[in-house]
């Protein structure tokens, strides 16, 4: 376990805790660094530093744990049970953060657990709109489809459309996601038509979009068998399920490097009248090509200096996602320039890209990495950079 525990407490010292986007910057770096290892050092004696978050800082502060704990089976449980709901803390956010924690440590592998999360949807499911149990059931659903992911249990599946169908915006969004974890690469014949027909009924963007996720997942890996639900997003009035038509791509033939599925992508990146569209149709040739990754910085190169802010974010997360782990000297001379974008959030995605593709690179190993280290330290420490690029860096 080689970590640099100084970077995470320059960081947390540099940065104001009482404002959530940095609070939940350090959290997640904390997780980031730590994943897997069981250690929660920096947690335990950072405590009063915790109790600063607010609201949703708070959730993904407690759900960090489960990053931490990933594959822990024997302990897992035992780990968040200060957290979880029934225990001492107060907090809606910690309970729901630890009861979406416990799925992200059980992730996969959840036998143990998905009883004891689905009891504590069937228990509240009723209650939906009341905001104390919605934090608790967003949770709970992210939760449980973790646990549940790629089970196709309609046990679960079911108990999860009765949230969905509740109607509310925290609550559903979240069930929405974790029926299509749920039923990850199944294609269950009645998961889509549930899915696309309530997209379309419901008046809540965030439910639309949970639901595009979903479905994208339900879509895992199947190739061809989803080229029907897809054109049926992307011809879609709904900005929304269109973004989720370009995710669906992503996921159905992610790592196959398809060449149609390539150019439909290309297509909307340049044609999409919406912006979270045309970037997440940028996003989704990352995961396409993920096995052709060294085609990847020719394929964005142009779209990398394109006028449209939200395609060069995409472009950076395009790179991160199929170069992760590669250290592609190609890929790191697209994103450089990035992170100087006149955009705080091309500049954010730029930093976090290049990060993933030198992820476990070392000093000895690379010599960019020390000169990368050195400019997000200072952005991260410099008083007149936006908060979004200080998240990035972070």
């Amino acid at each position: 376990k080689n970590i640099d525990i100084g970077l995470l407490n320059k960081s947390k010292s540099s940065l104001d805790g009482k404002f959530s986007l940095f609070h939940t910057a350090v959290s997640v770096a904390n997780g980031f660094m730590h994943a897997g290892t069981t250690d929660n050092t920096f947690i335990r004696t950072n405590l009063t530093w915790l109790g600063k978050a607010q609201n949703w800082a708070k959730f993904t502060a407690t759900a960090s744990l489960g990053v931490i704990h990933r594959g822990n089976l024997s302990d897992g449980k035992k780990i968040m049970a200060p957290y979880l709901p029934g225990s001492r803390s107060t907090s809606r956010y910690i309970k729901g953060g630890s009861l979406y924690g416990l799925g992200l440590i059980y992730a996969g592998f959840g036998r143990d657990v998905t009883d004891y999360l689905k009891s504590h949807i069937i228990e509240n499911s009723a209650a939906t709109g009341d905001e104390d149990v919605d934090v608790l059931l967003h949770g709970a659903c992210l939760g449980v489809g973790l646990a549940a992911m790629g089970s196709a249990s309609t046990d679960i599946y079911e108990c999860l459309k009765e949230v969905l169908y509740n109607d509310s915006a925290v609550s559903g969004e979240a069930a929405a996601m974790g029926m299509g974890l749920t039923m990850l690469g199944t294609g269950n014949e009645s998961a889509p038509v549930d899915m696309l027909t309530y997209a379309k009924e419901t008046q809540h963007g965030n439910i639309t979009r949970g639901l595009a996720i979903g479905l994208a997942l339900v879509n895992y890996g199947r190739q061809e068998l989803a080229d029907d639900i897809i054109s049926d997003m992307l011809a879609s009035n709904d900005k929304l399920l269109r973004y989720g038509g370009a995710f669906t791509i992503a996921l159905a033939y992610v790592g196959t490097g398809n060449n149609k599925a390539v150019k439909k992508l290309l297509h909307i990146a340049v044609s999409d009248f919406n912006d979270d569209v045309r970037r997440a149709a940028v996003i989704a040739l990352g995961f396409v090509l993920l096995r052709d990754y060294t085609t990847v910085p020719r394929i964005v190169e142009l779209l990398s200096k394109s006028h449209n802010a939200h395609v060069r974010c995409g472009t950076a997360f395009a790179l991160g996602i199929s170069c992760a782990g590669r250290a592609l000297p190609a890929a790191i001379d697209v994103l450089e320039p990035l992170t100087k974008d006149p955009v705080d959030f091309v500049r954010q995605a730029a930093m976090i890209a290049l990060s993933m593709t030198l992820i476990q690179q070392t000093e000895k190993l690379n010599s960019k990495v020390a000169e990368v280290n050195q400019n997000f330290l200072n952005v991260v420490t410099n008083k007149h950079q936006e908060g979004l690029a200080k998240f990035g860096a972070c």
